[in-house]
């Protein structure tokens, strides 16, 4: 089968390429720009329109990782409609706790030698996906329930797999309807992964009688991340938000 990041590629890749200076605040993205994104997708009549808004769906609301968009599969989703729980595949794991070079020369040989399989048997384990478990609202059921309809028939016959390119691809589209729809050029993926953390933690923050740490321990499940991770990296604060926060603040004269 033909690979069609190079079919697709020059059809895809913006057009007069300069440089891009990405700033702090271009690691979010903001709630209209994801629905510009979204829309201009939705209506989009190129061939892969409809991939590429169904791909968009699942990251801006399931918190996907680029690389786990070519993972999904069918079975993924059995637990949606009775549980509202989708199991998630992803090659993210914890890294092998490197050794200090100072170490290494105080090992014995045998020491080195234990240290060098174990390496390799975490650098191969890295290759085998991991399925973890996320629970979305009623709410987020129905949306999410659309998109693997739509996508069923063609699923099943690439044996469940609900996407046919890879991840390269996927940037690729995301490239192309950014642009499309007017969006910093600066913004990436990974920005909409950063805006599901956002989102899910001031949603969570609005329900009544909520704990004080529940909207970021929300966030950090929706994104299967370690608790704290997800609130000093990709929880923003923008400007318009800083200053809302700090109307209140009493000055001191």
């Amino acid at each position: 089968m033909t690979n069609p990041v190079s079919g697709y590629a020059a059809l895809l890749r913006p057009k007069g390429l300069t440089t891009r200076v990405k700033t702090d605040l271009d690691r979010w993205m903001k709630k209209e720009e994801v629905l510009a994104l979204l829309a201009v997708a939705r209506k989009g009549k190129e061939k892969w329109a409809a991939d590429a808004y169904d791909a968009f769906v699942l990251m801006a609301n399931l918190g996907l990782r680029v690389g786990e968009i070519p993972l999904l599969q069918l079975s993924n989703f059995d637990a949606l409609l009775t549980h509202q729980a989708v199991n998630i595949a992803s090659l993210k794991k914890a890294s092998a706790k490197k050794i200090s070079r100072s170490k290494l020369m105080t090992m014995t040989p045998d020491e080195l030698q234990k240290a060098q399989q174990q390496m390799r048997t975490a650098a191969a384990q890295k290759k085998i996906p991991v399925l973890k478990t996320i629970y979305i609202g009623a709410k987020e059921k129905l949306v999410i329930a659309a998109v693997i309809e739509r996508r069923r028939r063609r699923a099943e016959a690439r044996e469940g797999g609900l996407f046919y390119w890879g991840s390269r691809m996927l940037q690729y589209l995301f490239n192309y309807y950014r642009a499309a729809a007017k969006l910093r050029p600066a913004l990436s993926c990974h920005a909409l992964r950063r805006f599901v953390a956002t989102h899910i933690s001031e949603s969570v923050a609005q329900v009544k009688n909520v704990h004080a740490q529940e909207p970021d321990r929300m966030a950090s499940k929706r994104l299967r991340h370690q608790e704290g991770l997800t609130k000093e990296s990709y929880i923003q604060l923008s400007p318009e938000r800083q200053i809302e926060l700090l109307a209140k603040v009493e000055p001191l004269s």
